[in-house]
Formats: C-alpha cells, sequence, structure tokens
C-alpha cells in the first residue's frame, strides 16, 4: 500500500525490521510492518486505512496495526497481506490472538496457558512450534480486527468455472459447451436417469448432497456402457471432481450393502 508522510508520525520503538510509530494528528498508532507472523519487516500504511480504523473505534493511542504475510496463523483467520488491528489497552485472555514482544521482537501469535500453568505463544498452523512465553516475552497488545484484502480468483477457481455446463449471474445465464460425449442421445438418456433419481440437477451436474461414491458408481457404469475410454477423467472434468476420488469412493462403496443396494436401484437402469 503507499507509504504516509512520516512528518506525521512520531517513532515510538523499533525491533527487528519493525517500527512502530504514534499518529500525531490522526487516530492510531502503528506497528507498520510485514511479518511472516513472526519476525517483521518493516513497511508502509495508508490514510485509507487510518480512517477505516476510526470507524472501528480505535481512538488515538488503544491501538497499534500490524500486516501480515504467510501462513503460520491462517487457522485464527489471518491471511497473507490481512491487516491486524491490536488494542494495547486490553489485558490478554487464554486463546487470544495477542501482540507480543520478546527481547525488541514481535510476534503474532495464540496466547495459550497450559494445564501446568505455563504460558505459549502458539502458532495458528500446526507446521510451525508453540514458543514458550517466559521473563522475556512482553504481551502488547490483544487482537480485536483482522481487515482482509481482497485477492484475485485462482487459476482452479476458473478452470472450474470453464469445465461446467452453464453457470447463472443474477438473471443472466451463459451458456457452457459440454464434453462432445455427454451430448449423444445416449449419454442423455442415461444421465437423465440420474437427474430422476435426485443425483444430478437439469443441468447434469451433482446436487450438493450426492455422495462422491455415488457419483463414482454412475461414472463407472455409464463409462462402460458408452464404452468411453478414460472415463475417470471424463467425469471428472463433467463434474469438477478428482478423478481418483471418484474411482476410490466407488471401489470402497461397490461391495458394501448400500452400493450393492445402489447398484441394483440405480445402476442397472443405465446399461
Amino acid at each position: 500500500m503507499n507509504g504516509i508522510d512520516l512528518s506525521n508520525l512520531r517513532l515510538l520503538s523499533r525491533g527487528e525490521g519493525l517500527r512502530v510509530y504514534e499518529l500525531v494528528d490522526d487516530y492510531v498508532n502503528f506497528v507498520d510492518a510485514e511479518e511472516s507472523c513472526g519476525y517483521p519487516r518493516g513497511g508502509g500504511c495508508s490514510m485509507e486505512l487510518v480512517k477505516l480504523l476510526e470507524l472501528l473505534n480505535c481512538s488515538r493511542g488503544r491501538a497499534y496495526v500490524t500486516t501480515s504475510c504467510g501462513d503460520s496463523m491462517v487457522n485464527a483467520g489471518i491471511s497473507d497481506s490481512d491487516y491486524v488491528v491490536i488494542d494495547i489497552d486490553r489485558v490478554a485472555r487464554p486463546d487470544e490472538v495477542v501482540l507480543a514482544e520478546i527481547e525488541g521482537e514481535y510476534l503474532l501469535k495464540y496466547y495459550v496457558v497450559d494445564r501446568n500453568g505455563e504460558e505459549w505463544l502458539m502458532p495458528g498452523n500446526e507446521r510451525y512450534s508453540p514458543i514458550r512465553c517466559d521473563e522475556r516475552c512482553r504481551i502488547r497488545g490483544v487482537g480485536i480486527h483482522v481487515i482482509h484484502q481482497i485477492k484475485p480468483p485462482t487459476a482452479k477457481m476458473k478452470w472450474a468455472l470453464d469445465t461446467m455446463d452453464d453457470v447463472e449471474v443474477g438473471v443472466i445465464r451463459l451458456s457452457r459447451e459440454r464434453p462432445s460425449w455427454a451430448n449423444s442421445r445416449r449419454a442423455k438418456a442415461l444421465l437423465d436417469i440420474a437427474v430422476e433419481e435426485a443425483l444430478l440437477d437439469s443441468h447434469y451436474q451433482p446436487l450438493d448432497d450426492t455422495p462422491m461414491w455415488k457419483l463414482g458408481g454412475m461414472a463407472d457404469r455409464i463409462g462402460e456402457t458408452l464404452e468411453l475410454d478414460n472415463k475417470w477423467m471424463r467425469f471428472g472434468e463433467l463434474w469438477n471432481r478428482n478423478k481418483e476420488a471418484l474411482r476410490k469412493k466407488w471401489d470402497d462403496m461397490k461391495d458394501m450393502s448400500r452400493g450393492m443396494e445402489f447398484r441394483k436401484s440405480v445402476l442397472e437402469r443405465m446399461r
């Protein structure tokens, strides 16, 4: 984000690559940083953020702000590039997210007290190790708000859109072309059986409550009936499902009582 005029800031303290500022003419103190929810690096802040914090009742002298990068606090709902507002007047209680200082270094972690009464700084990601909160540790404040930056859709999301039959946007319907094999009269007749059984919608897409193993069973039977090569791949693309998951779920269920009943009641009609 764009920086602001440093003449409006007063430097309060500095850690390893981290500066803590107080706004002289505006509303909040800033822990002005990029950090992996661990040891921060210097960064910038914007006047738009200052005004937003005023709306969150973060009055002058009451709050710091950190920005984070990395994934060490993702299970706390703090993602890469989020802003975290820290209330410096609030006393930390167990299991809250805190801004901690250890020998001049700042960390964003859960504050946890174990069964023996020992205090820990716990990451919000099992891949990282906890840190003992000893006499060197000072809690500087408690996290009260997370401000997410809106992120663009991922490549996987776009791929899923491209594999759908059609998509409703408000009252506008965007047509999507089905694979050619699914447009044959025989294929549509077989897929219509799944629609009648409330397993697929009218566009031949799985309903929300259709289990993966039933999709796998239909892919197996319809693929054999139509003599499709690479049937698992074809149905995985049609339904935006993992082809190996379709195969495995059906393999696990087909010889059990529910699988056998499904074969008898539905799949036999798809021959």
